[in-house]
């Protein structure tokens, strides 16, 4: 989760009963990825489906002053970086590695993916999420070799990589009574997408690849919105929305489902048009 981030993450699990991303960890310390795939759309080139794998280890202790350790690997070649500290404060990178590693690694995450296996209750929890051709579950606690395992993996290609100028755009929204959407938009043009439960169970995951016309607009539309932590929505229909920003070591985020006329705004309703319909 993926997932799943920023301030607004641990706002986001707050209000959605634990999910951006910090989790509320509740007396039985179990979450439950239950992937329902669909087709993913073409790559950014037209011509390759895409794949991804994340793995987060959130600690709600903050142990050593990191409360998240989180990648995302892009059979693109992307990789993503975050790590949020115990002031709230992220640092994300976002680096580049060879197309042939990327996607070794996505497999070798995926292969070590178990299902219906219960862990420690009272450690933090890696939280590992894949696209692959088959329903997963995983349960991985900061004690379990298996999660630790996902980590060197990501680890490993992360050494790998090299500095890139990638950026990329979270969009977050809740419908009423539906499911959270959660995207991460690279400039690449791949997507990263993964649909949660209130609960914080993940239904569904998929990788797509959207038009260079589609990013260069998202781009010029994140160039204006103003940074804004004040969780506002103010929409009939939704509970809950932000846009996020990082690019070139800076990040921007606004809460917003879109109900006005700012940048921030109209940047969700352009996504919420021409990405979260793709």
């Amino acid at each position: 989760m993926a997932g799943k981030k920023k301030k607004a993450f641990k706002k986001r699990y707050a209000i959605i009963a634990a999910v951006a991303i910090i989790l509320a960890i509740a007396a039985v310390m179990l979450f439950d990825v239950k992937i329902t795939l669909k087709p993913p759309g073409p790559g950014p080139d037209g011509s390759s489906a895409l794949s991804f794998a994340e793995v987060a280890r959130e600690d709600v202790m903050c142990s050593n002053d990191t409360c998240l350790i989180e990648y995302i690997i892009v059979s693109d070649g992307t990789v993503m970086s975050v790590v949020r500290r115990s002031d709230d404060t992220e640092h994300v990178e976002i680096r580049t590695v060879d197309k042939a590693a990327a996607a070794e690694a996505i497999s070798a995450i995926r292969a070590l993916q178990e299902g219906g296996v219960l862990f420690n209750k009272a450690n933090s929890l890696y939280h590992i999420y894949t696209y692959s051709e088959s329903p997963k579950q995983a349960f991985f606690s900061l004690s379990d070799e298996t999660g630790q395992s996902t980590q060197r993996i990501c680890e490993t290609i992360y050494s790998e990589s090299r500095p890139s100028d990638i950026w990329f755009l979270q969009f977050v929204f809740w419908r009423n009574g539906e499911l959270i959407q959660d995207y991460h938009i690279f400039s690449t043009g791949a997507v990263v997408h993964i649909s949660f439960t209130e609960g914080t169970e993940a239904k569904s995951s998929q990788a797509f690849g959207i038009s260079s016309g589609t990013l260069k607009a998202a781009l010029n539309m994140s160039q204006s919105f103003a940074d804004s932590r004040s969780n506002y929505c103010g929409r009939d229909g939704f509970s809950y929305g932000y846009v996020m920003i990082s690019k070139g070591g800076g990040t921007r985020m606004a809460y917003t489902c879109g109900a006005g006329s700012s940048p921030a705004d109209e940047l969700f309703n352009y996504l919420l048009e021409n990405v979260a319909k793709s």
